[in-house]
């Protein structure tokens, strides 16, 4: 039989002997887990051999497993001070263990790196290796990581106890004892849960003698309850009344019903008589809601092994049904598990359900893994877990997933979880954001209420956090940087919602609080807002017009549109006076371009440069040496070469027009008295450049008349 360091957990009770030896206490102890019945066993020796480090160890074993982390803390105390090696160098981690449930964190990690340089080896009891070393060193190293997470925890303790509400449910409906394993039933204000209260059924006969109370934990055993709740989390009608023919003398408890409220699933111990070892699952129907539950049954295709009597063997306990009633999760110590307690699930196959298969690794660990709990809505296992990072002893975690196939599982933090056992994490299917847990810790709620028994019930409440969300929009001049005040524009999601609107301020900024809309669920995180702004005189319109965000997850966020205008640059008027520009002149025959022609060009583009919006007429001119058409073909190549220098400075080609004009408008006589003229030829041999439009010379450029054949191109319009 596995020893399962769980509260709450319902065990089997064989073969406990009564003598008063040592080694009857060990295997009361170790292998029968009467925790109960070796203490007293432990401490009537001590008082014989008070300076037995290894006495002292195994009771303070006995307290651990019984929950009584302070006895186990003197104990483990007192083995250390006559022998800090008593329990095969183990001890130091359980103490270091107990340390982390009392919130001692730093005590703790000191105690468990002191454990890792001990020169421990594997633990286990008569001669069977429970936790090989390589277990041992890597639990101790994930509890130091827990530690780690912990105290970085309670650096934001207020914060996170603002976040989530938890309320013990007090003595109307938490006893001295334990009370676990709430569960919805019928309606959200009836729950079931199980209690080891006082007036539960009598034990069984075991071994000649009647068992009055539970021998793990010194509580009556336990049974089926269930109690109406008030809006103000009070309860009344608590009662077993229900379940008169189902509870047994042994324990009972941890339950699961079907959508129609026909069927329920529980866990009864000893075949509840103590005929039998260990807990199984059974299943009770009855016809409606209003009629009474049937006898329980055990449902046999769960059970992993049978003894040669029929009898079946293991530990199955707290069933949980999904909520379509077709897949059903358990914990389970069969063969094959990874760890002392595993989940494992089966499916509904019409008549009887298939056999169980393990949840898988991402679950389960080396330690204990169960209590699970399904959100079908959500699709969320909820369950705790001694084997994941976690605050101390049990943990509640969730992972998302089905069957064998999860999410790496959460932590569900501070304050769901404590330095205490934590398990029974229920979700109200009418309002996802409260429900139940289960705990044995020891400090206040918070309203300042103290535990009622070793185990209680607790209602959480995960409170709504306002939105602090706020979108500044911001317009600066591409120019100089500098902020544009009196841009408008609109704010909306992009499914429609307003959401306002925009007007920059002296600091180029516009600010939109979006708080109430989040908080009054009109947008939600996810949701895109689009940011449109409107021009300004003085500025070209904003390219682009818009901006998309999008929200994000966090309850404070600052968001930021942000815009750019570029100012329109005026355009000087362009007048004569304004603009003047110089002719270029060629070599005779040549259109290259000589090095003063170069200085003008220069100028020029400049010129151009400084006046976007001009366009020029580039005219190409001849002497009249040549025949016309070969000049206006000379006219046109010099043009040209003006033109391709222009654009290799930066000029839009768009903007020069080639116009040969060859020999037919010249400056200059060609000439004089009858004979050649040089000079004036010389001046003849030109690239003017003209601005189009209404400011140039029009006079003298439309003297030049069409009947001259080919250059009548030449005319400007």
């Amino acid at each position: 039989m596995k020893y399962v360091s769980v509260l709450f957990l319902v065990f089997a009770i064989t073969n406990v002997s009564f003598t008063q030896s040592l080694q009857d206490a060990d295997s009361l102890n170790y292998r029968d887990h009467a925790y109960a019945l070796a203490i007293p066993i432990y401490r009537a020796f001590l008082k014989k051999e008070p300076n037995n480090a290894e006495v002292w160890k195994k009771l303070g074993d006995c307290y651990r497993y019984n929950m009584n982390y302070d006895s186990a803390i003197v104990a483990y105390e007192k083995a250390m001070s006559i022998n800090p090696d008593a329990g095969m160098k183990t001890l130091r981690f359980y103490y270091a263990l107990m340390q982390k449930s009392k919130a001692n964190y730093e005590k703790s990690t000191k105690y468990f790196e002191e454990f890792l340089n001990s020169g421990f080896e594997s633990y286990g009891y008569n001669g069977k290796v429970i936790y090989s070393k390589q277990q041992l060193e890597d639990r101790a190293r994930l509890e130091i990581e827990g530690n780690k997470m912990a105290m970085e925890a309670m650096k934001n303790k207020d914060k996170l106890e603002k976040k989530v509400i938890i309320k013990n449910l007090g003595p109307t409906l938490n006893s001295p004892n334990s009370d676990f394993a709430p569960m919805y039933y019928e309606d959200t204000s009836v729950i079931v849960f199980t209690s080891s209260r006082v007036g539960t059924k009598d034990g069984a006969k075991v071994n000649g003698k009647i068992m009055k109370k539970y021998v793990g934990n010194d509580e009556p055993f336990s049974d089926i309850h269930e109690a109406t709740m008030k809006k103000d989390l009070t309860f009344t009608e608590v009662s077993a009344k229900q379940f008169y023919s189902i509870n047994s003398k042994m324990n009972d408890g941890t339950t699961a019903i079907s959508a129609d409220g026909k069927t329920l699933y529980i866990t009864i111990c000893n075949g509840g008589n103590g005929t039998i070892d260990d807990c199984h699952i059974y299943r009770c129907t009855r016809k409606d809601t209003n009629s009474e539950w049937g006898k329980p049954e055990l449902v046999k295709e769960l059970v992993a092994n049978f003894d040669k009597k029929g009898r079946p063997l293991g530990y199955d306990t707290q069933p949980c049904l999904t909520a379509d009633g077709k897949t059903l999760y358990f914990a389970s110590d069969r063969p094959g598990s990874y760890g002392e307690l595993d989940i494992y699930y089966s499916t509904w196959q019409g008549d009887k359900w298939s056999t169980p298969k393990n949840a898988g690794p991402v679950i389960n660990t080396i330690k204990n893994d169960q209590f699970p709990s399904y959100d079908s809505n959500e699709g969320i296992l909820y369950f705790a877990s001694a084997g994941h990072l976690g605050f101390g002893g049990l943990d509640i975690y969730k992972s998302k997933g089905s069957l064998d196939q999860w999410s790496r599982p959460e932590n569900m933090g501070y304050p769901i979880n404590s330095p205490a056992e934590d398990v029974c994490y229920i979700v109200n299917p009418k309002n996802p954001r409260t429900g139940f847990l289960v705990s044995n810790r020891t400090t206040p709620d918070s309203y300042g209420n103290m535990p009622v028994g070793k185990t209680d019930i607790y209602y959480y409440i995960y409170t709504i956090e306002p939105y602090e969300v706020t979108l500044a929009t911001s317009v600066t001049n591409t120019k100089d940087n500098t902020p544009i005040s009196g841009v408008g524009g609109t704010v909306k999601t992009k499914s429609g919602v307003d959401i306002g609107v925009i007007s920059t301020d002296v600091s180029g900024t516009s600010k939109i609080d979006i708080s109430k809309f989040l908080n009054e669920k009109k947008v939600a995180p996810g949701d895109v807002i689009v940011v449109q702004i409107n021009g300004i005189d003085g500025f070209n319109p904003p390219n682009p017009t818009l901006r998309e965000i999008t929200i994000g997850q966090d309850k404070k966020q600052d968001l930021k549109a942000e815009f750019i205008m570029t100012p329109i640059e005026k355009i000087p008027t362009i007048t004569k006076q304004t603009i003047a520009l110089r002719n270029i002149y060629f070599d005779y025959d040549k259109f290259n371009l000589r090095e003063d022609a170069i200085k003008t060009l220069d100028e020029v583009a400049d010129i151009m440069k400084k006046f976007p919006n001009v366009t020029l007429i580039v005219a190409g001119h001849t002497d009249a040496n040549g025949t016309e058409q070969y000049n206006n073909i000379l006219g046109q190549n010099r043009a040209k070469s003006a033109i391709q220098y222009l654009v290799s400075k930066g000029i839009d080609a768009k903007r020069l027009i080639n116009r040969t004009l060859g020999e037919g408008m010249p400056i200059a006589e060609n000439e004089k008295d009858g004979k050649d003229n040089p000079e004036g030829r010389a001046m003849n041999r030109r690239v003017e450049f003209i601005i189009q439009g209404d400011n140039y010379d029009k006079e003298r450029y439309e003297i030049y008349s069409s009947n001259k054949g080919t250059a009548t191109e030449g005319k400007i319009k």
